[in-house]
């Protein structure tokens, strides 16, 4: 880590030596650019898919933001409806929660499905703190929803 440090440092230092308002200003590097590590299975980014338009088979995507890791789980116990907090929230516990074990964040779009008075009480119950992104704005949410293009297309 130490050496990756010195690089950086290194580098901001010949960033500076050829920017000519930096030089002209006798602008010094105080100390390196800091670079901030997501711990593996501490924050994740949700949300859901639709994997068969006609037999309306829906998916929880996970998307893992320590590691990169990304998994689409199958909603199961719907009878043909569209996914609700509640069976997101079961698919959630039952398939990844069990295997690698809660994340302490998790972000999500501002659905009803991850947003509602009755999600926010399910997450909550198991310790998990929430953020959303802006509505309508799924670019914010570009770790999952890059992942579910990828998905869609392949």
């Amino acid at each position: 880590m130490n050496r990756f440090i010195d690089v950086v440092s290194e580098f901001s230092k010949f960033v500076v030596k050829n920017c000519v308002g930096c030089t002209l200003n006798m602008k010094k590097v105080s100390r390196p650019i800091g670079l901030s590590v997501i711990a593996p299975f501490s924050v994740a980014m949700v949300d859901t898919m639709c994997l068969n338009y006609q037999k309306k088979i829906y998916a929880l995507v996970v998307a893992d933001l320590g590691t990169g890791v990304c998994f689409a789980f199958v909603i199961r116990d719907r009878d043909e409806k569209p996914p609700d907090a509640k069976s997101c929230f079961i698919t959630y516990l039952t398939r990844w929660a069990a295997m690698f074990g809660p994340h302490r964040k998790v972000v999500a779009d501002r659905d009803s499905i991850f947003y509602g008075k009755g999600a926010l009480e399910l997450w909550e119950q198991l310790g998990i703190e929430r953020e959303t992104g802006a509505s309508y704005a799924h670019f914010s949410m570009g770790s999952v929803e890059r992942k579910i293009g990828i998905m869609r297309w392949s």
